[in-house]
């Protein structure tokens, strides 16, 4: 009895997970393809996106994107204030959407 109650929570489970995937998927696919080539040029390689280590600028050209989450952090061994951002929330809902 409890063996068949958790082979059909497996099931269920299983089934859930695959549906969620294929909701993911199907978000990709129909994502904006035009925004997702511009937020990519702000990176660049995945590698360093995966390290952490992604350095975002906010301004270009004097000019301000709104892409991208910014703020100041300290560098204690240069001892300066050094920008450092990340491509913003909105940014990537708005190719998702």
């Amino acid at each position: 009895m409890i063996v068949e109650i958790i082979k059909v929570l497996f099931v269920v489970g299983g089934g859930i997970i695959a549906a969620l995937f294929v909701l993911a998927a199907w978000r990709v696919a129909l994502a904006d393809r035009d925004l997702y080539a511009q937020n990519q040029r702000h990176i660049k390689s995945y590698r360093d996106v995966l390290k952490g280590h992604l350095q975002v600028r906010s301004y270009h050209g004097g000019v301000c994107d709104n892409g991208v989450a910014a703020g100041l952090a300290y560098d204690r061994t240069a001892k300066r204030f050094v920008e450092q951002g990340r491509i913003s929330d909105d940014a990537l809902l708005d190719i998702l959407n």
